[in-house]
């Protein structure tokens, strides 16, 4: 599911995560600062908690918010014809 309004963005990130501890952990809803090659490109938040099962593969289904900067998705034509780039994130995460 993604909808666009403007600059924001909401969309459900789908993922296979591995924890490797054996303890569950849990990610508290979050805010970060996203810049790709020195440019800022957005805020990106977790919008629920999400847990993770200790020891185990899990398929995540990931609520996200991204507010883009202005200009942000015309800078990232730049960007996809590289092999690489720098990306930096920003902000503080937390857990459980």
């Amino acid at each position: 599911m993604v909808k666009i309004n403007g600059r924001e963005i909401n969309l459900e990130l789908k993922a296979v995560v591995y924890n490797p501890n054996k303890w569950s952990l849990k990610v508290k809803p979050s805010k970060v600062y996203v810049s790709v090659q020195d440019q800022g490109m957005a805020y990106v938040q977790l919008d629920q908690k999400v847990k993770l099962k200790g020891r185990e593969i899990d398929s995540l289904t990931i609520p996200l918010t991204v507010n883009m900067e202005e200009g942000a998705m015309l800078s990232m034509f730049r960007f996809m014809n590289k092999d690489s780039v720098q990306m930096h994130v920003t902000g503080k995460v937390k857990g459980g």
